[in-house]
């Protein structure tokens, strides 16, 4: 997925930079690094190391190229040697885990993402290590999948599958027959269009034609989604330069008269020298959900929701700690059981991007998923959607035995991705009041898998894999504490939890 870390996703890593002044060399290899042209930057950089200025950030920054030009052996050497300066910052152990985790060297990475959590405060089970969260856990579950190569892959980076109508669309860089054969001066390659192809079977479709033209620019486009009346449409594309550097951005457009209008209309909620992108409707369509690298966030780029209503997007909300992570989360998909899909380099994962699936629950998601093997690998796997309701799709990855950079692949699952829906109330005993803001525990196998609170009317709701041996302990300063044992007859209806003073 390479091309992607330079064409689509604005990774951000933020490092302390002591003042300093620049070389001429410097700021050349920094403007070559903010438009993305990591191959030049690289040679800059190295030329700017070899003059003994700002070692650590060159350090960095050169490990920083190696990654997004795929070689992760070499970004491994230099942020080894960043971790050993004493400038060096928790960050850089963090980046320097997830490169170890794309060569499969699980234990050096665990060990590693250990000194991560120490110098930032948090507890081992926050992030990786605890059951569930190991390498043979991801591995356990691979037969329950089966994953399938799809005919219209091409030799170059196709990826953002979507359906509309009966038509697979997705967004590729193979080459375009066109007035003016145009290419990115960064990766030398061509920009990203849309295509459709008709589908035929899940993993078999019809010749690969060039989408509407209303949606293509001169530049990058994709990937795009749809609400489910196919009406309304939001994608990706480059927005115009800001600062000298380039950013993505989502555009809306409406149908009109049933067809696509060329004019697209840059959301609203988009900031000045930030990347917006992968925009996703809900099923239901009230809620789009997007990537961004926005400040406020948790690191590097975060998914966010905003609400949707006849064209209007409401300020954006950040989906929490559950799902994002100090590293970056990009490619969100809900399905129609409002079950959270995602990619993610932060999560404990197989190595490179991997996807996660996270249940919705009164506050906004429970904790995310490894989707485990086939799905991920060490490679880069991402945008993952599901069609036909429940349990098969498509999905991207950069895995070996592919046809390109980047290819699509389809895939069943022979379980649904759906648990335990379980809705409570929390009522005084006295007055028959709701109560706010209780602390529900939940419990499986006496240990904690979640925490939630109340909301003003004393509901609460969350997912679990499974009733048995489940319980909720409610926790109020102004009640005494009460345990609610899970069965059965908790899923026919929302119980109710009485608390006494």
């Amino acid at each position: 997925m390479n091309n992607k870390y330079i064409l689509l996703l604005t990774f951000v890593i933020i490092y302390s930079i002591n003042s300093f002044s620049q070389s001429k060399k410097l700021i050349e290899a920094d403007s070559y690094y903010n438009e993305f042209n990591y191959s030049e930057a690289l040679k800059a950089y190295k030329k700017a190391f070899k003059k003994n200025e700002s070692v650590y950030y060159i350090s960095t920054r050169i490990a920083d190229c190696y990654s997004r030009l795929g070689d992760s052996y070499q970004s491994i050497s230099w942020y080894e040697k960043a971790t050993a300066l004493p400038s060096a910052d928790e960050d850089v152990f963090l980046r320097l885990s997830l490169e170890y985790r794309k060569v499969k060297e699980y234990e050096k990475s665990d060990h590693i993402l250990e000194k991560y959590q120490k110098r930032k405060g948090l507890s081992i089970d926050d992030q990786s290590i605890e059951e569930g969260n190991s390498i043979d856990y991801l591995m356990s579950d691979s037969k329950s999948y089966e994953v399938f190569h799809l005919n219209i892959n091409t030799p170059y980076s196709d990826f953002g599958p979507m359906i509309y109508q009966d038509q697979l669309i997705f967004s590729s860089n193979m080459p375009v027959e066109d007035a003016i054969n145009r290419s990115d001066v960064r990766n030398k390659k061509g920009f990203y269009k849309l295509y459709s192809a008709k589908r035929n079977s899940l993993a078999a479709f019809s010749k690969v034609k060039p989408f509407d033209k209303a949606f293509r620019t001169k530049y990058n486009d994709g990937p795009i989604s749809f609400n489910s009346g196919a009406t309304v449409s939001f994608i990706t594309q480059n927005s115009e330069k800001e600062d000298g550097a380039s950013h993505m951005h989502i555009y809306m457009k409406r149908k009109e008269e049933g067809e696509w209008p060329k004019k697209s209309i840059p959301i609203p909620i988009v900031q000045k020298g930030y990347s917006f992108m992968h925009a996703s409707f809900s099923n239901e369509g009230d809620k789009v959900y997007f990537a961004s690298d926005m400040p406020g966030g948790y690191g590097g780029t975060d998914i966010y929701v905003s609400h949707y209503h006849n064209g209007f997007l409401s300020p954006p909300i950040n989906l929490g700690p559950n799902v994002n992570t100090p590293a970056n989360e990009l490619f969100p998909f809900c399905n129609s059981e409002g079950v959270l899909f995602f990619a993610s380099e932060g999560h404990y994962g197989l190595g490179g991007l991997d996807i996660f699936y996270a249940y919705p629950d009164s506050e906004m998601f429970g904790k995310a998923k490894n989707m485990g093997y086939p799905i991920n690998t060490s490679s880069d796997d991402f945008n993952l959607v599901i069609i036909n309701g429940k349990n098969s799709g498509y999905f991207c990855s950069n895995r070996d035995g592919g046809k390109g950079d980047d290819d699509i692949y389809a895939f069943t699952h022979n379980k649904e991705f759906k648990n335990y829906k379980l809705s409570g109330k929390v009522i005084a005993a006295a007055d028959r009041r709701p109560v706010l803001d209780a602390e529900v525990m939940v419990y499986t196998n006496d240990k904690l898998v979640k925490t939630i609170k109340t909301t003003l009317e004393g509901e609460f709701f969350f997912y679990v894999d499974s009733i048995d041996d489940c319980k909720v302990v409610v926790k109020h300063k102004n009640y005494e504490e009460e345990t609610y044992t899970i069965d059965s007859s908790s899923l026919e209806d929302s119980f109710i939890i009485y608390l006494i003073r």
